[in-house]
């Protein structure tokens, strides 16, 4: 696939400045919790350009938001890495890590030895709760658990005997894309919490679903080969190609155009929101909150955009060094938890 598509998305290039810093802790982090061992783990997760892709999500975060950002987008990796390779998402150690980090997002204490992903976990809902009320971190955790399920049944289903429909795909792939979490995480890296009438309202609803799908299969573009590589049927692309009998030239071109519509689609929704506002009777700074969250969902979209053709965990060259560590050279093997 590559590397130059034009997807037709008009959301500009954003950055936080404080991408280097953010860079150099979230490896300290990774090292402290034995997901990354070696230097040479560490280039390759470098490679994959992981702290860009946050900065790019979170331009506006500084410091210490931008770190937890980071680190939460660090653990998805890792649980990304486990599900989207078949065999290691059925051994019996994924089961151990998948009820682990059902534990911590039911708020029990971690015990040891804990398999580092489950620590990784752990350490980032402590954080993230700080500033925010009890009712946005039940539903911060309510979104990883969902990823973790939907992500463990996309694993369950990834044999090319259970090839999934269309309509079936969009739904589950709205689960395992885990934008719900990157899109609320908006909220945290900016110290506000919408109100539920804003969250539930139909035209924001509509934006969140319109921002998971446009990441979502911009996501599967990239990832096409290094799936097929892998055995990996769950991407629209193939799952277009199986359900129309056409060309994987056709398949891709229908994705792109999906995309583009999607888009648009986005840019419509986007300009009414003043009016919901109004019917809303939101005061001035819930006003200026819907727009912040809002143009978080950009941000994100944006980000996916512009990452993407820059990681090398697309690259199928990668996947020969990777060995029990996944494309993004972090550790989610069993034996971690033992180090």
């Amino acid at each position: 696939m590559p590397l130059d598509v034009d997807f037709r998305i008009p959301f500009p290039h954003r950055c936080s400045p404080d991408l280097d810093r953010t860079r150099a802790h979230n490896l300290d982090w990774l090292r402290g919790h034995c997901l990354i061992t070696s230097d040479e783990e560490a280039d390759r997760y470098l490679s994959t350009r992981m702290a860009e892709a946050v900065a790019y999500a979170y331009p506006d975060a500084r410091g210490a938001d931008l770190d937890l950002a980071t680190d939460l987008n660090a653990w998805f990796v890792v649980c990304d890495d486990l599900f989207g390779d078949p065999q290691a998402a059925l051994a019996p150690e994924a089961d151990d890590i998948v009820h682990g980090c059902a534990r911590v997002l039911e708020g029990a204490t971690t015990t040891e030895p804990a398999h580092p992903v489950v620590r990784a976990l752990d350490d980032v809902c402590t954080r993230v709760a700080h500033g925010m009320s009890t009712s946005w971190c039940r539903e911060f955790r309510d979104g990883l658990g969902d990823f973790l399920r939907a992500s463990r049944e996309e694993a369950l289903r990834g044999t090319p005997h259970t090839p999934l429909t269309v309509q079936e795909y969009r739904e589950l792939r709205m689960r395992s894309i885990a934008t719900r979490t990157y899109f609320a995480f908006t909220q945290r890296t900016g110290h506000f919490e919408l109100p539920a009438l804003v969250l539930t309202a139909p035209a924001v609803v509509t934006l969140q679903n319109l921002g998971h799908e446009i990441v979502a299969f911009i996501n599967d573009v990239y990832s096409l080969e290094v799936e097929e590589h892998q055995g990996y049927p769950h991407n629209m692309i193939t799952v277009i190609q199986h359900e129309r009998g056409c060309s994987r030239a056709d398949a891709c071109a229908a994705v792109l155009a999906e995309i583009r519509t999607l888009t648009q689609h986005f840019i419509t929704e986007e300009a009414a929101l003043p009016r919901l506002c109004e019917e809303l009777g939101l005061n001035a700074a819930h006003r200026r909150d819907v727009t912040r969250y809002v143009q978080g969902i950009r941000d994100v979209i944006a980000a996916t955009r512009d990452w993407s053709p820059l990681c090398s965990r697309y690259h199928t060259d990668q996947l020969a060094a990777s060995g029990h560590r996944g494309r993004s050279g972090l550790r989610s093997d069993a034996a971690a938890a033992h180090e």
